[in-house]
């Protein structure tokens, strides 16, 4: 386990989660796009969210919804702060806005990365502590090498 490395618990709608991995220098993959929360009152109205998701797509845009009360838009569009070597030129100022620091709060949020991403979300069980869910991960990590 590297030295860096974060390890949060995160509870979502989902379930608890326990998030391991860190940010990679160089990489910059979580701020190539922005992922913009959309109230989930679009939903109402199927036909017009439809035909807006359509609107969105012409634009290079895409949405995503996860239930009735979660939906989002996926915007291609890299941060401005992301220098050409994948590094961020905000990163320990005041000028970095918390989400950044926050980021990935889900298992969705690295979806589109996973593959390159080291962060790793585990689901803790039902009757399983936090504890229990580490210790998983770690006899898993070791089973790999």
């Amino acid at each position: 386990m590297p030295l860096n490395e974060d390890i949060l618990l995160i509870p979502t709608d989902e379930g608890t989660f326990l998030r391991t991995g860190w940010c990679s220098p160089h990489c910059g993959a979580c701020c190539e796009a922005m992922i913009i929360p959309v109230n989930p009152l679009v939903l109402r109205n199927r036909a017009r969210f439809d035909d807006w998701c359509k609107w969105l797509a012409l634009h290079g845009m895409t949405t995503r919804v996860r239930g009735e009360d979660d939906v989002e838009i996926h915007i291609p569009i890299p941060c401005s702060e992301l220098t050409k070597e994948k590094t961020c030129k905000v990163y320990g100022t005041d000028k970095r806005p918390n989400v950044c620091g926050r980021f990935p709060r889900h298992p969705y949020d690295i979806e589109s990365v996973a593959d390159i991403c080291t962060y790793k979300f585990t689901k803790v069980e039902e009757g399983e502590t936090a504890g229990d869910t580490f210790s998983r991960v770690i006899r898993e990590r070791g089973s790999e090498s």
